[in-house]
């Protein structure tokens, strides 16, 4: 009679956990990677403006029981890495997070070069890309369905700084850029051209149409920026 208890009782403690077995399946981490410069030249402005909120956005939706995936709530868990401000060691973690750890989703790299170069990999894998400082129109160019900006581009923005400067009475203008792709467009809208051509092919309002003077100084390199 006890060995009969036992197995009845056996039996329904298996069927109990291949019925629950599913609910906790579907209560697993979304597990969300990214790579961001802690360390090198980018350390500084991504540790202030961007992995900073990643975490406390994480910590914050997880307070609250988790994200909510069709209904259901799911606790986040987030993989990041140290980039070292290097494109080649952002990229090659970018293609293990998603090709090897398969994670459910990615956040972008700091800055506008980084995610340029990272946005080919994000489209052959179907990873979306909300990018909150990466700007540029190299990077819409690219017609990429996966990518998102987040920021107004440097056209725009410069634009609006040169006409704002003007209003104020201000009557030289002195440029710094960063060697890099954002500084770059930021100075190709300074002058009104492209990157890739040379002056005199002006389009919009630019600073050399408000400024009977501009002083710059050469692209600043990631060396330079500390």
């Amino acid at each position: 009679m006890g060995t009969l208890s036992f197995i009845r009782g056996a039996a329904a403690a298996a069927l109990a956990a291949a019925t629950l077995a599913p609910a906790f399946a579907q209560d697993a981490p979304v597990r969300i990677g990214y790579a961001i410069s802690r360390t090198g030249p980018f350390g500084p402005p991504a540790q202030t403006t961007q992995e900073p909120n990643y975490i406390m956005w994480a910590e914050q939706v997880n307070a609250g029981g988790g994200l909510n995936v069709k209904g259901k709530k799911r606790k986040i868990e987030l993989l990041g890495f140290d980039d070292r401000s290097d494109v080649e060691t952002m990229v090659r973690t970018y293609e293990k997070l998603m090709t090897s750890d398969k994670v459910d989703l990615i956040l972008p790299p700091w800055g506008t070069g980084m995610n340029f170069a990272v946005m080919p990999l994000a489209q052959k894998h179907g990873y979306p890309m909300l990018s909150p400082t990466a700007t540029g129109r190299k990077l819409l160019g690219m017609k990429n369905p996966y990518f998102f900006a987040l920021l107004q581009q440097p056209d725009v923005m410069m634009n609006a700084l040169a006409e704002f400067m003007k209003a104020r009475g201000a009557k030289t203008a002195a440029v710094i850029h960063v060697d890099e792709l954002f500084g770059l467009e930021q100075m190709g809208d300074v002058y009104g051209w492209e990157v890739n051509d040379g002056p005199g092919d002006f389009f919009g309002m630019t600073v050399e149409h408000l400024f009977g003077e501009v002083w710059t100084r050469e692209g600043l390199t990631r060396r330079d920026r500390r």
